[in-house]
């Protein structure tokens, strides 16, 4: 007999739950999920595999599983963590921070490296990293964000567009 399709999504939802309290304040990336371990081991084989198509978990060997940026932002959405007042100031902290690079409006966009964002927000650098990766200021305040420097495999060059904290255009 198949699962209900409430049933799977609770599912999931229980598993980036577990996620997110295992990854506690750490780069979401760094968050490997022993699959067998407990209480990992509870979930569904199929369960995993949603998780993997969403793209919410990387497989990364037998059974172990690296968490990823969109697992990473459905917890956030999960847990309604932008709806906190602790995390939101950060989050607005660390917009406000960005935005102090394009104020005035330059010419270029702005490089500026994540250690350097964390002393002057005063944010700790996984917050930072989780928020830029996963693009969370762009979805929460529905503007122009920023991103990792492509080229910076260590992601450490944050770029500032020059339009970042603008609406963007309606099509």
């Amino acid at each position: 007999m198949s699962l209900s399709i409430q049933t799977r999504s609770d599912d999931l939802d229980w598993l980036v739950r577990l996620a997110m309290q295992e990854l506690g304040e750490n780069d979401f990336d760094a968050l490997f999920i022993n699959a067998e371990a407990v209480p990992f081991n509870e979930i569904r084989h199929t369960t995993w595999e949603e998780a993997k198509s969403r793209r919410y978990l990387k497989s990364q060997a037998w059974r172990t599983f690296q968490f990823a940026e969109k697992g990473w932002l459905r917890g956030v959405e999960l847990l309604n963590l932008t709806q906190d007042p602790a995390f939101a100031q950060k989050l607005s902290k660390l917009s406000q921070t960005l935005r102090s690079y394009v104020t005035p409006r330059p010419q270029e966009a702005q490089l500026v490296d994540i250690f350097t964002i964390a002393s002057q927000s005063g944010l700790d650098h996984s917050f930072i990293y989780n928020a830029v990766s996963t693009r969370l200021i762009d979805t929460t305040y529905h503007r122009h964000g920023v991103s990792f420097d492509p080229n910076d495999a260590n992601k450490h060059i944050i770029v500032v567009p020059i339009e970042y904290g603008l609406p963007p255009l309606p099509e």
